[in-house]
C-alpha cells in the first residue's frame, strides 16, 4: 500500500489503475482489509478521500460508502468478495485465493463470517451503535455517528441483544480452525499458505484488540473512546490463538501501526 496522501476525486477519475476510496482517520476493518490485500500483493494503489456529502464521488462510484475500488474503466466494486476477486485477478506478489475449489469455498465462507452482514465487523459496529443510543453517547460511538449508522445497518433493540453471542461464535470458529492447523506447523487459517481469510481475520480482530493512537496514530481522536469501550467489552473474549494469529499477520505481512 502506498504511503501517498489521499487524492481528490478529479485526480482519481483521471488516473488509471487501482483507486481505493477510504474514510480518512477511521479504522474500518473493511477498509483496512481491502488495503491489506493490495499491500500483501505489492500492487500499487491510489488512495482517494471519502466523504458522504461528496456528490462528485457518489456519481463516480455509485455509492455513499467506503471502501470502493475502481480499476481502470471497470465498474466500481464495493463488496468484499468483489474486491478480493479483483485483487486476485490483478496478480501481484502472492496469490491469496486458493486454487483448490473446496478450500476456496471455505475461504469465502469464512470471510463472509467476518465481513458479511451479521458477521464479526457488522456486529461490532451494531454493538457500538447500541451502546451509544442507550447511554446518550457516553459509551460506544459518538451519539451523532450512532444515530447516522443505526438506520443504515439495521439497528433494533432485538438485533442488538444478539450481537455479543454472534461475536463470540465467530471468534470461536476461528479458534477451532487454528486448533486444527496447530499440528501442521502452519500459522495460517486454511492450509499451508497465506490467504485473503488471514488478511480479513487480522484486520477485523485488530478492532477488538485495541485502537488507540499507539496502534493507529491517524485515528480520529473522537473515535478513540469508542474503540477503547469495545476492547474493554469484548477484547477479553478473543481467544489467545486468534490474538496470536492477528499479531503474526501484522508482524509478517501487514503494515504496523495501523494505517487509516
Amino acid at each position: 500500500m502506498s504511503d501517498s496522501p489521499y487524492h481528490d476525486v478529479a485526480t482519481a477519475r483521471a488516473a488509471r489503475g487501482v483507486r481505493l476510496v477510504l474514510i480518512a482517520g477511521v479504522p474500518s476493518p473493511w477498509s483496512m482489509a481491502a488495503k491489506g490485500l493490495f499491500h500483501v500483493k505489492a500492487l500499487p494503489v491510489m488512495p482517494v478521500r471519502f466523504s458522504p456529502r461528496d456528490d462528485e464521488l457518489a456519481a463516480w462510484t455509485g455509492a455513499r460508502n467506503a471502501p470502493v475500488v475502481v480499476y481502470d474503466d471497470e465498474p466500481p466494486r464495493m463488496g468484499w468478495a468483489e474486491i478480493i476477486t479483483l485483487a486476485e485477478r490483478l496478480g501481484g506478489a502472492v496469490p491469496l485465493v486458493p486454487r483448490e475449489s473446496a478450500t476456496r469455498v471455505q475461504m469465502f465462507g469464512l470471510v463472509n463470517e467476518l465481513a458479511g452482514e451479521d458477521g464479526l465487523g457488522w456486529n461490532c459496529r451494531l454493538m457500538m451503535v447500541d451502546a451509544s443510543l442507550t447511554t446518550g453517547g457516553e459509551r460506544g460511538f459518538p451519539l451523532k455517528l450512532a444515530q447516522y449508522l443505526a438506520p443504515r445497518y439495521g439497528h433494533t433493540p432485538a438485533r442488538a441483544a444478539a450481537v455479543r453471542g454472534r461475536i463470540i461464535e465467530i471468534l470461536t470458529l476461528m479458534d477451532d480452525l487454528l486448533a486444527r492447523r496447530a499440528g501442521s506447523g502452519s500459522p495460517y487459517l486454511l492450509g499451508d499458505t497465506l490467504t485473503a481469510a488471514d488478511v480479513y481475520a487480522a484486520t477485523f480482530v485488530a478492532v477488538l484488540s485495541g485502537i488507540s493512537q499507539v496502534e493507529c496514530p491517524n485515528v480520529r481522536p473522537e473515535l478513540v473512546p469508542a474503540y477503547a469501550w469495545l476492547h474493554a467489552s469484548v477484547g477479553r473474549d478473543v481467544p489467545p490463538a486468534v490474538e496470536a494469529h492477528r499479531a503474526m499477520m501484522f508482524e509478517r505481512h501487514l503494515p504496523w501501526p495501523l494505517q487509516v
